[in-house]
């Protein structure tokens, strides 16, 4: 019976320690996709460019593409990979590392902008994440477009 237990509890380590290896390469396919769709498109990545600077830079089409791309792609990957993180599915380096880059873009006017309008889609959790990155953000003055 007891040889039995151990036999279970190495069991359920080995199933977490792959749980979690599945978390970590889902996260980093994600994350390269979403990459992918401005490094593969000129004028997306000059939309993003623009709109990070304000909406107002950005004709009603290119809104449009770029909200849809920070509250459908972007932060609902960055939502379920917080969400993974939270339940301890994703290791804590791997997720601090991804959340530096939202931290400069959620200094943005655009971003600010578009958070405005689209938080309330948003889990209650991750929405206070956000606000905290915000606020990170502003009092450092860590704003990506000043690096581009």
């Amino acid at each position: 019976m007891v040889a039995g237990l151990i036999f279970v509890g190495i069991q359920l380590r080995i199933a977490n320690r792959e749980s979690r290896a599945a978390a970590n390469q889902a996260f980093a396919d994600s994350f390269a996709s979403m990459a992918q769709i401005v490094i593969d498109n000129a004028e997306f990545a000059d939309i993003l460019s623009r709109g990070l600077l304000g909406l107002d830079n950005l004709e009603s089409d290119e809104r449009i593409r770029f909200v849809s791309y920070f509250s459908t792609i972007m932060l609902r990957t960055y939502e379920n990979t917080y969400s993974q993180y939270r339940r301890g599915r994703l290791e804590e380096h791997i997720w601090h590392g991804a959340v530096l880059p939202l931290t400069g873009i959620s200094a943005t006017k655009g971003f600010q902008e578009m958070w405005a309008m689209r938080s309330s889609w948003f889990e209650p959790e991750f929405r206070r994440l956000i606000g905290e990155l915000i606020s990170k953000a502003m009092d450092k003055e860590n704003n990506l477009t000043k690096a581009y």
